[in-house]
C-alpha cells in the first residue's frame, strides 16, 4: 500500500481503477441495466451476464456482481418465507417475518439503485454483502 499526501494508506488497485479510462457508453448502459433490473428479480442480471459473459468487459463484471447479489437476496427471501410459514403454523402468526422481508426488499432496492448510479457513471459497484456463487 502506498501512502497519500494526507498520511492515509491507499490500495494501489483503487488508484488504478480511478485512473483507468471509463468504459464506452453502451457498456455503461448495459451494466446499469443489470443493476437496476435486479429490482424485479434475477432474470435481467442473468440475461445481461449471459449476453456479455464471453467478453471480458464492464457489463459482464457488473452483471455478475448484480447476479450474485440477487441470488443472495433471493436466498434471504426464501429463508424468511420458510420461517414465516413455520411461525404461522407454530404460533398462528408470521407477521414479524413479513416486516423483515419488507426491510430486506427496501435494502435490496436501495443497493440496486446505488449500483445503477455507479455503473451509469462508468465505475464498478461492490455490493456490501453478497455470496459470490457465480464466478
Amino acid at each position: 500500500m502506498s501512502q497519500s499526501a494526507l498520511g492515509h494508506h491507499v490500495d494501489p488497485s483503487v488508484i488504478q481503477s480511478i485512473l483507468a479510462p471509463l468504459p464506452p457508453r453502451a457498456d455503461r448502459r448495459w451494466a446499469a441495466v443489470a443493476h437496476l433490473g435486479g429490482i424485479v428479480g434475477v432474470v435481467p442480471s442473468l440475461l445481461v451476464w449471459l449476453i456479455f459473459m464471453e467478453q471480458d468487459r464492464f457489463p459482464s463484471a457488473e452483471a455478475k456482481a448484480a447476479l450474485n447479489f440477487q441470488i443472495t437476496a433471493m436466498c434471504g427471501f426464501l429463508i424468511l418465507n420458510v420461517l414465516s410459514i413455520l411461525a404461522a403454523v407454530a404460533f398462528g402468526s408470521g407477521g414479524a417475518f413479513a416486516v423483515v422481508a419488507a426491510i430486506l426488499w427496501a435494502t435490496e432496492t436501495a443497493f440496486c439503485c446505488a449500483g445503477f448510479r455507479q455503473a451509469r457513471r462508468g465505475y464498478p459497484y461492490d455490493y456490501p454483502w453478497s455470496l459470490h456463487l457465480v464466478k
